[in-house]
């Protein structure tokens, strides 16, 4: 697999992670490449060819367990642990995203920041929005850098 090809299988790697995630998350206990396939506008041979890149999985005619293929895609993509973000803006769209999560994914919100000083110090789930301002400090003492 050439430069470009491998990352245009990441690429849809992250797609197909999305897409297991919500048929986890709606109950489907076995997901075909077609249903992996559609949303993201390719053939279904073409995820049976990005899988097999890195292994076997599932069995022919029979479809993919979601919990185990999420399992090995995140491996892949070295994505095992949720990775933490920080949330730009705690407006309506910023709120929703902060309350309701955003569907097939696992980000796990670590801050919120907003420009707005009336939005600062507001409490939204769990987190407490943060001036922009502040943000250099709680970053740094976040991931204990300085400077």
């Amino acid at each position: 697999m050439n430069k470009t090809e491998s990352e245009a299988t990441l690429r849809r790697l992250s797609h197909y992670a999305r897409c297991l995630r919500m048929a986890i998350a709606n109950g489907i206990d076995i997901i075909t490449s077609s249903s992996l396939a559609e949303p993201c506008g390719i053939s279904p041979a073409s995820v049976r060819k990005d899988l097999a890149a890195y292994g076997e999985f599932g069995k022919q005619g029979s479809g993919y367990n979601p919990e185990e293929l999420l399992g090995v895609i995140e491996k892949i993509l070295g994505i095992t642990n949720p990775p933490r973000v920080v949330l730009m803006g705690a407006g309506r769209l910023g709120r929703a995203i902060l309350e309701g999560g955003i569907p097939g994914t696992r980000y796990q919100f670590h801050c919120a920041f907003d420009i707005d000083g009336r939005r600062a110090g507001a409490l939204i789930g769990e987190l407490t929005v943060h001036h922009v301002d502040e943000m250099r400090t709680i970053l740094d003492g976040i991931t204990g850098s300085s400077g």
